[in-house]
């Protein structure tokens, strides 16, 4: 599980990153190392991208465990060094380095130290937070597995209060090391354990440092990109308009109901947790809809049946339209929705004021609104 947290961190960020190996065999960057218990074997040295690893060189270690690698990257990024499929450390290299580690190979990422790789060092640095934090939520995991066995309704939210908590100080953690990492690749895998939506300020903060130092990489490009998009729905962004049709087939334009404050929200007929939190939208849009409060449901349903049976057994008399795309439908990549439910407010212009507003949250916001 160690390994795949880190690995799964790194390959969700990366593009392809590929390093080429000079015909003379030298390059500008030279990683060298002992590795004790290891007379003998294979060091392999692999890229990690989206595709996965992908072998640049192997030598064989000599009898003092000692070996040594010259190439020259294509560009900055993640690799690793593996002496078996499951046994390996991670390194962040630039062109240039001279990277030197020990290590034992009973369990290569435990026993690593590294030197002359800063961005390494940062690595290793937020990979023992998230290890503390894998080991705390598993326990509460356990915590939640005995309550379920023994039908302990005490313990088993305790359990879920205890997960909650594990989550948010990590988050708390993770924006402390970003804070002390901008302008180092290691800030992008911190990133990757992030609300996109909530924490749109720190993708942003990222991007920026990265740009003086990294800006030619395909990591830097393909974030920036992600964070300009996604200023079209930061807090004081204009909503992007939706126009798609409502059950009786009419186009139903979002920009209808401006000059009200709208709650944007998508949601599904197959999604349980839209449903749960649909009694508490009715109750709140039968309370504010007369000081002008209107809700506009998105479905990703793909079954209109399905759709318009939900919207009467919960009843829901609101503005309802949907192109019935399900995760293909024309409003996902607009608004970036990766999952439901998932809600905008925005006020009388258009503007989005708040993100993800559900529960007691929604009814705060509607009440500073309204005073009511």
């Amino acid at each position: 599980m160690k390994k795949l947290l880190i690995l799964a961190l790194n390959l969700a960020i990366l593009s392809g990153c590929e390093a080429q190996k000079n015909k003379n065999g030298e390059g500008t960057t030279v990683i060298s190392g002992n590795i004790e218990n290891s007379k003998g074997a294979n060091m392999y040295f692999e890229s990690l991208s989206l595709e996965g690893a992908k072998l640049i060189d192997s030598v064989l270690i000599d009898d003092k465990g000692y070996f040594e690698f010259h190439f020259t990257p294509s560009e900055a990024g993640f690799f690793r060094l593996a002496y078996s499929p499951s046994n390996y450390g991670v390194l962040v290299i630039k062109d240039g380095d001279k990277i030197n580690l020990t290590a034992n190979a009973d369990n290569i990422d435990a026993s690593v130290k590294v030197t002359g790789s800063e961005e390494t060092q940062h690595l290793h640095a937020l990979n023992k937070i998230l290890m503390g934090t894998y080991t705390q939520m598993e326990q509460a995991r356990q915590q939640m597995m005995l309550a379920q066995q023994t039908q302990n309704a005490s313990a088993y939210q305790q359990s879920v209060a205890n997960q909650y908590r594990i989550n948010n100080e990590m988050t708390a953690q993770l924006k402390s090391f970003i804070d002390t990492s901008l302008g180092f690749l290691t800030s992008l895998a911190a990133l990757e354990r992030l609300d996109f939506n909530a924490d749109y300020d720190y993708f942003k903060k990222v991007a920026d440092g990265l740009e003086k130092n990294y800006g030619n990489t395909s990591h830097y490009k393909s974030l920036k990109q992600r964070v300009d998009a996604m200023a079209k729905l930061a807090i004081g962004a204009q909503a992007p308009e939706i126009s798609l049709n409502n059950p009786a087939g009419k186009s139903i334009p979002l920009s209808s109901l401006q000059g009200n404050y709208v709650l944007i929200d998508f949601w599904a007929s197959w999604c349980g947790p839209c449903r749960k939190e649909n009694p508490n939208v009715v109750r709140l849009y039968e309370k504010y809809h007369s000081k002008g409060f209107e809700v506009y449901s998105v479905s990703l349903d793909k079954d209109k049946t399905a759709w318009e049976s939900a919207i009467a057994q919960d009843k829901l008399t609101w503005t309802h339209v949907s192109d019935l795309g399900f995760w293909q439908s024309s409003i996902v990549p607009v608004y970036n929705i990766e999952s439901i439910p998932q809600t905008y407010l925005v006020d009388k212009e258009g503007k989005i004021i708040a993100k993800n507003l559900r529960g007691a949250e929604l009814e705060s916001k509607l009440q500073e609104i309204f005073g009511l």
